[in-house]
């Protein structure tokens, strides 16, 4: 352990995520003086975060596992005014165990567990792609911490595939996606579907694929409640990972008779793109498609466009006004009461690249809504950087201003909203690596929460100091 850190045993309690759980009793450590903590973790308000892996917890003789005292369910364990410290919210889960980190995946909290499917646990080498495709799944549980699906039958390995979750049968749907053995030869594209269960827990093959859309990876899903339909909008078909081959094709898929048709529209509609998102609204009367790319997507220009498709008669329209910077693979879900959408992150093809700004778009007035700014660059300006790289992929440790309230800047998470109006969040990529967190974001409350912490793919300055780079 390291010296200057004092270790406290307190009685917490698990918050509303895992109530059903009895208290707990924990370790707690003490920042040292100069702020540090032992085996990576945080020093927040005096008190190391609970939630790291390493052998100096372990040495303490902490029951269940390499580390029984890691968060579930918030994000730090702080000390109140007198010097107590805080028994809120703490769950036991143990981080030893999960998956690597990764992007990519299909992501949706089913049966109130966190189901994480597949992805690219591939980190960038000098900010340029280098894909390691895995061929495992997860499903986090708030209180338990990670566990294995116990399903009968999986689908095939894959990332970039189209996911939406299904509230009123708490179900994930996934369509699609790309594989790969190794880091090169050309991959193999899907088009099947399949749904998960969150009633038990079982995956299920609804369609080959054989009649409906085209293999694709990058295409985007949104779900109709009222019709038990989902609407699938454009993808990628090239099998070549150096060149793209976008689509602009709408595809309904009728859940009650098992059946895709192809569907026509009216209007001027999106341009064929990938790497793009889209929702349909809870009240089910609208799919709106945002941002990604062309052919040119390695490079941009991104799309920053907005289009609204009435699902009654079919006509697109065009949103005007402010909006998000344009970017390719942000997260985008539809929250549970009738008229949001929300966005996160995703890669800009400004100075600033990473994102980590949250952003309300209402199906009422057809108006984008900044919820959250993430990170600043100079002069509180979200859209610059706060100090420029020093060269081609090497960032100051000051490139931006952090919100360290918000989950770093990244791309290609697993996004997703819950039936009780909450966002979930899992992995992606970062301007330092590949990352494993799990966050949640209160609608309500307006807050994030760091439900699973991992300091991989963070910024330096996050997790400790002093920092040379962005990343150590």
């Amino acid at each position: 352990m390291s010296s200057g850190c004092k270790w406290l045993t307190v009685l917490v309690a698990c918050s509303s995520a895992c109530a059903a759980e009895p208290a707990k009793t924990v370790t707690v450590v003490a920042c040292a003086a100069d702020g540090t903590c032992p085996s990576g973790r945080l020093c927040k308000a005096g008190v190391c975060e609970v939630g790291a892996v390493g052998a100096d917890a372990a040495s303490q003789g902490d029951t269940g596992g390499a580390d029984a005292t890691a968060s579930a369910s918030n994000d730090s364990v702080g000390k109140d005014a007198t010097g107590k410290v805080d028994a809120a919210a703490v769950c036991d889960p143990d981080p030893s165990y999960g998956p690597t980190a990764r992007g990519d995946v299909s992501t949706a909290l089913v049966g109130g567990k966190l189901l994480v499917l597949y992805g690219d646990e591939g980190a960038p080498i000098q900010c340029n792609s280098n894909p390691k495709y895995v061929s495992d799944a997860h499903i986090f549980d708030p209180c338990k911490g990670w566990e294995l699906p116990k399903s009968t039958q999986m689908p095939t390995p894959r990332a970039r595939a189209a996911s939406v979750y299904d509230r009123d049968h708490d179900s994930l749907w996934m369509f699609g996606g790309r594989f790969r053995q190794g880091s090169s030869g050309p991959y193999t594209n899907y088009s099947d579907l399949w749904v998960y269960s969150g009633g038990d827990g079982q995956f299920q093959l609804i369609d080959e694929g054989k009649t409906g859309p085209s293999a694709r990876s990058n295409s985007c899903m949104g779900y109709q409640r009222q019709s038990t339909s989902l609407w699938l909008f454009g993808g990628n078909t090239s099998t070549n990972g150096l060149n793209f081959m976008p689509l602009a094709d709408l595809w309904r898929f009728d859940a009650a008779a098992a059946q895709w048709s192809k569907v026509a529209t009216k209007g001027t509609g999106p341009s064929p793109r990938l790497f793009h998102a889209c929702a349909v609204g809870d009240d089910g009367k609208a799919l709106v498609v945002y941002g990604g790319g062309g052919a040119n997507a390695f490079i941009g220009p991104f799309y920053g466009d907005t289009f609204v498709l009435d699902l009654e008669s079919l006509t697109w329209s065009t949103v005007q006004g402010p909006a998000p910077m344009a970017r390719i693979k942000p997260g985008l879900a539809a929250a549970p009461n009738g008229s949001q959408i929300w966005l996160f992150g995703g890669h800009d093809d400004g100075a600033v690249g990473n994102r980590n700004d949250l952003w309300s778009f209402s199906l009422t007035t057809k108006a984008w809504t900044v919820q959250v700014l993430g990170d600043l660059g100079a002069a509180g300006n979200p859209d610059v950087v706060n100090k420029p790289a020093n060269a081609f992929c090497d960032f100051p440790p000051d490139f931006m201003q952090l919100d360290k309230i918000s989950p770093e800047r990244r791309e290609a998470m697993g996004f997703s909203a819950d039936s009780k109006g909450n966002l979930w969040m899992f992995g992606g990529k970062s301007d330092c690596g590949v990352l494993r967190d799990v966050w949640k974001y209160d609608i309500t409350t307006s807050k994030w929460e760091n439900i699973d912490d991992t300091t991989t793919g963070w910024s330096c300055d996050r997790f400790k100091k002093p920092c040379s780079t962005l990343c150590n």
